[in-house]
């Protein structure tokens, strides 16, 4: 190992400029290690969430040093879009299941099998009628 003379100065990581929410703890990482980027994104959007995605690259930049693209925030904020949706949808079965109606069918083909029985029914209903008509 070469020693450290006065005119060579020690490497360093760059020093954060803010702590900003997320610090530095015991995670899924381990303890000491810093936050994942997803979690840096995640935090300032739940922050600041109509902030563009150049606008959260560059003070993600700033506050942490760590570097992430447009893209990749763009990806994030899909995601949380996407969770939210799915737990609205199922809030609102779960509503419907308690007051005994049926979930609303999902796929093109069930909403299609939907119609054809509701169909089904009221023709089978019509020929009872008239059969009772005799």
């Amino acid at each position: 190992m070469a020693k450290q003379t006065a005119e060579e100065p020690a490497l360093q990581a760059p020093e954060p400029a803010e702590a900003g929410p997320v610090a530095p703890g015991p995670g899924p990482r381990g303890p000491g290690k810093p936050p994942t980027k997803r979690k840096l994104v995640e935090a300032y959007l739940a922050q600041h969430p109509r902030a563009k995605p150049s606008e959260v690259v560059q003070a993600i930049m700033q506050q942490h040093g760590v570097s992430v693209t447009p893209v990749y925030v763009s990806m994030i904020r899909l995601r949380r879009r996407k969770r939210r949706a799915g737990a609205r949808k199922g809030a609102a079965a779960e509503a419907a299941a308690q007051q005994g109606e049926p979930a609303a069918p999902k796929s093109p083909l069930e909403r299609m099998l939907t119609a054809e029985r509701e169909a089904l029914a009221k023709r089978l209903e019509a020929i009872d009628t008239l059969l009772k008509g005799r």
